[in-house]
């Protein structure tokens, strides 16, 4: 009787694991009855990370680099590093967010906010959000190099804020 019962909830957690083994966001689909009991269980399982790093297309690393511009005419290019891992690792993660063109912008103007704010005479702060092009196996034996890419620019005025 035990090992039916663990033969089951095993088959149970494959099945669930399977559901969300896409990057296709199936739960969306799902009825709410089913919904929130899987993503609970998925959640506290880990069953529920859609295992993107398996999928044929990953998405690339991004980097934002900023121009910091004074009332005097002195321009300062700047990036966002803290010196600490756990922080940087936490603004790393918030450029997967920055596919999503309906994100992008809130999360490139609070960038621009917190420069404006931190330095009393910054003007204006443009924001370049760059993706990283990696070269294909074949180009990369043919010599091609990775290569940053834009993405896209934000810019604001002290004024604006």
């Amino acid at each position: 009787m035990t090992s039916r019962i663990a033969v089951a909830a095993a088959m149970l957690h494959l099945l669930v694991a399977a559901l969300f083994s896409t990057h296709v966001p199936v739960e969306r689909s799902l009825p709410d009855f089913l919904e929130r009991p899987l993503r609970l269980y998925g959640d506290y399982t880990g069953a529920r990370t859609h295992f993107d790093f398996f999928a044929p297309e990953v998405s690339s690393q991004a980097r934002a680099r900023f121009r910091v511009s004074r009332a005097d005419g002195t321009v300062e290019d700047r990036v966002l590093d803290t010196g600490e891992r756990e922080a940087d690792q936490r603004i790393a993660a918030m450029m997967t967010y920055l596919n999503d063109r309906t994100l992008r912008g809130y999360v490139m103007h609070a960038w621009c906010v917190y420069l404006l704010t931190r330095d009393p005479n910054a003007a204006t702060v443009e924001a370049h959000l760059e993706i990283l092009e990696v070269p294909a196996i074949e180009q990369a034996r043919a010599g091609a190099k990775p290569r940053w890419l834009p993405l896209a620019r934000y810019a604001l005025r002290r004024d604006q804020i």
